[in-house]
């Protein structure tokens, strides 16, 4: 929780300076399958939602290789109540996020942003 406050304090103090965001695009990215990938340059990514694999109790990437959850229950209960989430996820140009083959988790949506000055 403390990592995903510092990353959207840290995203606001890099954006605050008179800039504005403007839509590009969705991604879906299949998180089922080991995947690595960058923000671009000029551009701000919001983590939106993200899916568990079947019967998953939390579903967690990794964010500039530090581990973060996204999604996760209380305890050892799947059935969604107790489920805690740590989303919307706000990432600024440069940063990374990779799943390498965790299989907990399953569709990650994103919404991209161009930094407009």
């Amino acid at each position: 929780m403390k990592k995903s406050l510092f990353i959207s304090f840290f995203f606001i103090c890099s954006i605050c300076h008179a800039s504005n965001l403007e839509f590009s695009q969705v991604i879906v990215i299949d998180g089922s399958v080991a995947f690595s990938q960058t923000v671009p340059t000029g551009k701000v990514w919001k983590i939106e939602s993200a899916t568990g694999a079947a019967g998953a109790a939390w579903v967690r990437i990794y964010i500039n290789n530090l581990v973060a959850i996204l999604y996760g229950t209380i305890g050892s209960n799947t059935s969604g109540a107790g489920a805690v989430s740590y989303m919307p996820v706000w990432l600024p140009s440069g940063t990374g996020i990779a799943n390498w083959g965790n299989a907990n988790c399953g569709l990650l949506s994103i919404i991209e942003y161009n930094i407009v000055p």
